[in-house]
């Protein structure tokens, strides 16, 4: 849970370029607007548009362009900083309003990390998954610091069947 109205923007907006990732790698094309998909069929615009009305004043249909502008925007952004930061290491490529996954440029491990990132089947014989993602985020971040790095995975089943306290 996001501890400020900022992490929980920020947050949201990664969830929602998480969600375009996947639609791209399921479909190989993805519109970037399909982030908003879930808000739109929970209300969460429409809301958001009702919201707004006193502030701007203008026509519904107005007011929900702007919230839709508002919604797609920062998604946009947050593919973008991920395509400049990983450069070729992208799968992805941004093309206007969509996100296409570029066979050329697969990198298994990130794809791997987005799909497994979305699987809660606990319990039945996906729940490999998570805790195999878990292992492999532990290890990339300790990776990334250097040889001299220990990491340690806190997600259960522990390796080392350690309790919490102990690990």
């Amino acid at each position: 849970m996001a501890s400020s109205p900022r992490a929980y923007l920020l947050q949201q907006r990664a969830a929602d370029a998480d969600q375009v990732e996947l639609n791209a790698l399921r479909s190989g094309r993805a519109v970037i607007a399909g982030g908003t998909d879930d808000e739109q069929l929970v209300g969460v615009l429409d809301d958001s548009t009702g919201d707004l009305a006193p502030l701007r004043g203008g026509e519904p249909w107005q007011l929900g362009d702007l919230v839709y502008d508002d919604s797609v925007g920062p998604i946009h952004e947050e593919l973008s900083r991920r395509a400049s930061g990983l450069q070729d290491a992208y799968p992805f490529e941004l093309e206007d309003s969509a996100l296409v996954h570029d066979s050329g440029r697969r990198s298994g491990i990130y794809e791997f990390l987005l799909a497994a990132s979305f699987s809660t089947h606990e319990g039945n014989r996906h729940a490999q998954l998570p805790r195999l993602f878990e292992r492999v985020a532990t290890r990339l971040i300790e990776s990334y610091f250097g040889r001299n790095a220990r990491s340690r995975h806190f997600g259960w089943p522990r390796d080392d069947n350690a309790s919490f306290e102990d690990a």
